[in-house]
C-alpha cells in the first residue's frame, strides 16, 4: 500500500460535504457492529457526535480502531470511500463549540458544549480504499 499523495487526498476528501451519512464499524466482543451514522468534515478534521449512552461509545472505549464507508455515486454508477482510523474523543470545549455553531443539528440534541451527555469523535485516518465511481478496482492508500 502507498502513501496518499497531496493530489490524491485532495480528490477523494474533495467528495465529503460538510455532513453526510456513512456506515460506521465498531467492535463488540471481536463482533463487527455496523451502524448508519452522521459524519462531520470540518476544517479538514472528520468528527462523529453522538450521546454518552449510545453503545458506540462503550465499544470505541473498549477499542477506539473504527472503520467507515461512505458511498458516493452518479446518476448510473456507485463508487466509495472507506476509512479506517482511531477514534479520538475530543474533550475540548472550544473544539466542541466549533461543531455546535458550525453544524445546525447538533443544538437539536445538546444547548451547550459542556454537557456532560455530548459526546464527541475526531477520526484519525490511517488508511484508506477508494473505489472511483463507475470502476471496478479499488485503490489503497496509507495516510
Amino acid at each position: 500500500m502507498e502513501k496518499i499523495t497531496k493530489a490524491k487526498r485532495e480528490e477523494i476528501f474533495g467528495k465529503f460535504q460538510q455532513t453526510q451519512k456513512i456506515y460506521l464499524a465498531t467492535c463488540l466482543s471481536n463482533i463487527p457492529q455496523v451502524r448508519p451514522v452522521t459524519l462531520i468534515y470540518l476544517n479538514e478534521q472528520f468528527y462523529m457526535a453522538t450521546g454518552r449512552d449510545d453503545a458506540k461509545v462503550n465499544q470505541i472505549a473498549d477499542n477506539n480502531n473504527i472503520q467507515f464507508c461512505y458511498s458516493i455515486m452518479d446518476e448510473k454508477n456507485e463508487g466509495y470511500i472507506r476509512i479506517t482510523a482511531k477514534a479520538l474523543l475530543m474533550e475540548n470545549l472550544d473544539t466542541k463549540k466549533l461543531i455546535m455553531d458550525e453544524i445546525a443539528f447538533i443544538k437539536h440534541f445538546w444547548c451547550d458544549p459542556s454537557d456532560s451527555t455530548f459526546i464527541l469523535y475526531r477520526f484519525k485516518p490511517n488508511a484508506l480504499e477508494y473505489m472511483k465511481i463507475g470502476e471496478m478496482l479499488a485503490e489503497y492508500y496509507l495516510i
